[in-house]
C-alpha cells in the first residue's frame, strides 16, 4: 500500500529508528524500480513517505543526543516530508502551506521554509529538470516552458501567416487519391515536434491539423513523424510494402526540409519517387552571409538537387492524367 498508517506512527514516534530507516531505504528502492520498470506508480505518496521516515530517523537520533535542546522526532518527521516533497516535486510552498494545514502549528513553519529552500537547492542543482516534467517527456509530452510563453507572447500573427498559394491548394486539391483515383493510396504524414521547447508542431497545437483540403478521407493511413524524413521512427515502410507499393508520389510542405529528406530516403530504401514540383512548397531562408535567399530559390535549388539520380521531378498535370 502507500504506507500512510506507517507514517501516522513515524508522527505519534511509536517507532523503533532501525525499522524506520529500513523502510526509507525500501521506499526508495521501491519506488525507483516501479518507475524504470515501467510499471504504474505515484510520486506524492513516495515523497511523504520517503520524507517521513528520513526525518523521523534524524528526529530520533537528534533527540538521543540533545534531548533537551531538540523536538520529538514527529516534528522532525513532519519536517521531512515537507521537505522530500519539496525537493522531489519541485513545489516549496505547496509543501509549507500542506504542512500548516495538517499541524496549525506555526512554530514549524520557519524550520521548514529554510529545510524546503535547501531541499530545492540541492535538488535544481543535482537535476535541472523536474520529476513530472520529465516523465512527460518519456511519453513525448512537451509544456511549453516559461521562455517558450514569453517568447510566443511577443510573437505577432501576421509574422508566422502568410497568404495561400492559390496553385498550390489548388494542386493539393487534385492530388491523386480518394474515390477519384481509387488506383492511387494515399498515406498522409503529420509532424509532431519532440523538442522540449517546440514554439510550433507542439503537441496539441493547430499547426499539426491536416489543411481541410488535403484531410484524409475513411481508410487512409496517417504516420505521425518527429523528424523530417517520414520513414525515420515510423511504420511508413512497413504500410508501404505490405501494399506492394514501389513508387512514390511526394507532395506537401517544405521542400527544402521534409519533402527532400523524405524523396532521398525513399531512393536509399529502392522506392521509385517522385516529387510534384507544384504541390510541394519552400519557405525564405537566411544564407551564410545573413541575406534572404526568395523562396522560389529555395524551391528549385532542392529539386534540382533531387532530379534525376534520387527522383523525379514532374509537375501535377504529368501524373494526374
Amino acid at each position: 500500500g502507500v504506507g500512510y498508517d506507517f507514517v501516522d506512527r513515524v508522527l505519534g514516534g511509536d517507532m523503533s529508528v532501525r525499522l524506520v530507516v529500513l523502510l526509507a531505504l525500501l521506499k526508495i528502492l521501491a519506488t525507483a524500480l516501479c518507475y524504470s520498470s515501467g510499471n504504474a506508480g505515484g510520486i506524492f505518496g513516495p515523497s511523504l513517505f520517503i520524507g517521513a521516515m528520513i526525518g523521523g530517523s534524524v528526529g530520533s537520533a537528534a533527540h538521543a543526543l540533545f534531548p533537551a535542546w531538540t523536538a520529538k522526532p514527529g516534528a522532525y518527521a513532519l519536517v521531512g516530508m515537507g521537505t522530500a516533497f519539496a525537493g522531489i516535486v519541485r513545489t516549496p510552498l505547496t509543501s509549507v502551506i500542506m504542512i500548516f494545514e495538517m499541524t496549525r502549528d506555526y512554530s514549524i513553519i520557519v524550520p521548514l521554509m529554510i529545510s524546503n529552500l535547501v531541499s530545492f537547492y540541492i535538488s535544481y542543482t543535482l537535476q535541472r529538470t523536474p520529476i513530472y516534467e520529465a516523465l512527460a517527456h518519456q511519453v513525448g509530452i512537451h509544456l511549453p516552458s516559461a521562455a517558450t510563453r514569453q517568447g510566443l507572447a511577443q510573437f505577432r500573427v501576421s509574422a508566422a501567416m502568410q497568404p495561400p498559394d492559390p496553385e498550390l491548394q489548388a494542386s493539393i486539391n487534385a492530388l491523386p487519391g480518394g474515390q477519384h483515383f481509387p488506383h492511387v493510396h494515399s498515406v498522409h504524414v503529420v509532424h509532431e515536434s519532440r523538442r522540449p521547447h517546440a514554439s510550433i508542431f507542439a503537441p496539441g497545437s493547430p499547426a499539426l491539423e491536416i489543411h481541410g483540403d488535403a484531410r484524409p478521407v475513411a481508410g487512409e493511413p496517417v504516420v505521425q513523424k518527429h523528424l523530417p524524413g517520414a520513414f525515420t521512427g515510423t511504420r511508413l515502410e512497413e504500410l508501404l510494402r505490405a501494399q506492394g507499393i514501389e513508387r512514390l508520389l511526394i507532395a506537401g510542405f517544405m521542400t527544402q526540409m521534409c519533402v527532400d529528406t523524405t524523396a532521398r530516403q525513399a531512393a536509399h530504401l529502392g522506392f521509385q519517387a517522385t516529387v510534384l514540383a507544384d504541390a510541394t512548397a519552400a519557405m525564405a531562408v537566411k544564407g551564410p552571409e545573413g541575406e534572404t535567399i526568395p523562396a522560389e530559390h529555395v524551391h528549385r535549388t532542392h529539386l534540382g538537387s533531387l532530379a534525376g539520380f534520387l527522383a523525379e521531378i514532374k509537375p501535377l498535370a504529368d501524373v494526374a492524367t
